[in-house]
């Protein structure tokens, strides 16, 4: 009898998608692998303080859009949704958005 595993067969091992059963219902080496996934996850996080770093760059981006002219924020958000059509999203894209966003709602 070989191991199966209907966590692996299901997700890709890091795409941290969400499994239908609660973690009691899983075999034992469904656990082994959610839990160990989700501790490495978590540690990465705390390692590299991904959120922080983020929310300050957006801080700061927000900061520097403070003097533009609604029109000109507009006109950068339509060239942001443009660049979304044709890009995958990675963080300067993120901060961007987010900025823009944050500066155009008077948060900023």
């Amino acid at each position: 009898m070989g191991l199966r595993s209907d966590y692996v067969a299901k997700k890709p091992l890091l795409s941290g998608g969400v499994i239908e059963k609660t973690i009691a219902e899983l075999n034992w080496l469904d656990r082994l692998m959610f839990s160990t996934v989700y501790l490495i996850k978590k540690l990465w996080h705390k390692v590299s303080r991904r959120d922080l770093k983020l929310t300050r760059k957006i801080i700061f981006r927000s900061e520097q859009l403070f003097l533009l002219r609604d029109e000109q924020l507009y006109g950068l958000l339509t060239d942001l949704r443009k660049c979304l059509c044709c890009k995958s999203l990675d963080d300067n894209l993120v901060i961007e958005r987010f900025a823009i966003i944050r500066e155009m709602s008077g948060c900023g």
